[in-house]
């Protein structure tokens, strides 16, 4: 790893650290994030979000996708990328309007080619066989909420019922893609691992001498996930088949994508506390009903599938599309709450680059980005989630000329449930590519 590289990556690490401590708030008032693991957050990177997230197709030498393990094998440069996210939100429920603000570490992740390719060109011999690793650690779902309702009775008491949780889970993914002439497959290899609390109370507000109920639970996840995945380029004119004369600039490509894994196993242990408490009475006006320490039990994780398309013009035009489809209904466990449903998600996204090796004119060389993205949760048979992305991929010149990037998402949306929850949501994604090609190079001297 050449010293450039540890400043920069020594740099971004202080970014992360002073930009995650201001921004790194809970979401604690979104109320589906009760049921499952919580909600789901966006496992495309800052680049890919201003796609409208879609992966499946998706390939770059500068940039990691760390969905789609085919497309490592199109690394053509170590990678190190920080991502880092805030959101601001109004969230309409029960006729009253919450505002919402959170944010913080989006993800990290380390990519780099196993063959160098300044070896092949000082050697002059062309490896047939491409091969491109990944690590990643990435939030994967969030758990906030705080809800209380009353309930009153004819000629009873009035009830006041708490709903509090927090916690989420994290996923650190070892990836790797392999591609031979115009067709990739790759393997992620992950352990999810997390914790999640919820807490139940029910207060009684008017008899003196009643006992509230509260009930909690502190669950710890743990579990190996896994994916794998194809791509295969298809070539649509000469100047993408190669050969003499042939203008990579005018080459046009149609790159097919798929990914996905089949059901998987985790493993929850739970403590369990039940209490009856009046705090009237003292320490006599509490009663422990249960208490139980490292329950283990068993859940499940759904099959999930990702299709995609993408049409490509040299580095100056692409567009394509996502579909994704995701078995939840078969997702269970003793420990969480919620029967899911299955899921779908639709994406459609483009980006151009006017020309990008411009020298006299930087707006030339940006990565132009628009998407568009529908959600149908798993939580609710009408819980919807739809946004449209803008997106900017912000060229920066290194030492030795290599081009790293800087990479903005922004996202409108809303999601919610007609007559229940309408959450209006602005999101903004912020990535850091740091490039370097010198991993692996083979210096000679004479």
């Amino acid at each position: 790893m050449s010293r450039n590289m540890i400043r920069l990556a020594a740099m971004a690490v202080l970014v992360v650290s002073l930009g995650g401590g201001a921004l790194a708030q809970p979401k604690d008032n979104s109320p589906f994030s009760r049921f499952g693991l919580g909600d789901f957050f966006p496992q495309s990177f800052a680049a890919l979000q201003g796609l409208g997230g879609m992966t499946a197709a998706f390939n770059d030498p500068l940039h990691i996708n760390v969905l789609q393990p085919a497309s490592l094998g199109y690394l053509e440069t170590a990678a190190f990328e920080v991502g880092l996210n805030a959101e601001f939100a109004s969230l309409q429920l029960n006729n009253t309007s919450n505002p919402i603000r959170s944010g913080g570490l989006s993800y990290l992740s380390l990519g780099f080619p196993m063959f160098n390719p300044l070896n092949e060109v000082l050697e002059r011999r062309k490896r047939t066989l491409k091969w491109g690793m990944n690590f990643s650690l990435q939030p994967y779902t969030n758990v906030g909420y705080d809800i209380q309702t009353l309930e009153t009775l004819p000629n009873q008491d009035t009830t006041v019922n708490v709903f509090r949780g927090s916690g989420g889970t994290t996923r650190f993914v070892w990836g790797n893609g392999f591609r031979y002439k115009n067709l990739s497959v790759g393997l992620n290899l992950g352990f999810l691992f997390g914790n999640i609390e919820h807490e139940r109370q029910a207060k009684y507000t008017e008899l003196i001498a009643s006992y509230d109920n509260d009930f909690q639970d502190d669950i710890s996840i743990r579990g190996f996930v896994w994916s794998a995945g194809l791509q295969y380029r298809i070539a649509l004119n000469d100047d993408a088949r190669g050969g003499e004369g042939a203008d990579l600039r005018k080459a046009r490509f149609l790159y097919v994508g798929f990914f996905g894994n089949s059901q998987t196993n985790f493993t929850t242990h739970s403590t369990r506390l039940r209490i009856r408490r009046n705090d009237n009475f003292g320490l006599l006006g509490r009663d422990t009903i249960l208490h139980e320490e490292n329950v283990k039990e068993k859940g499940k994780l759904p099959a999930e599938f990702t299709l995609g398309l993408i049409y490509q013009q040299g580095s100056k035009f692409r567009f394509g599309a996502d579909f994704s489809r995701g078995k939840w209904s078969d997702f269970s466990s003793p420990a969480l709450q919620g029967n899911l449903l299955d899921s779908w998600k639709l994406s459609v996204g483009a980006e151009y680059v006017p020309d990008f090796a411009s020298y006299n004119n930087y707006f030339r060389r940006i990565r132009y980005r628009i998407g568009f993205y529908y959600h149908d949760d798993p939580r609710t048979d009408e819980l919807r989630q739809t946004a449209l992305s803008v997106g900017f991929g912000l060229p920066v010149i290194m030492p030795r000329q290599q081009t790293s990037y800087v990479n903005l998402a922004f996202e409108v949306g809303k999601f919610g449930e007609p007559g229940f929850i309408d959450e209006r949501f602005f999101r903004i994604s912020a990535g850091f590519t740091l490039n370097d090609n010198t991993w692996f190079f083979k210096r000679k001297f004479n």
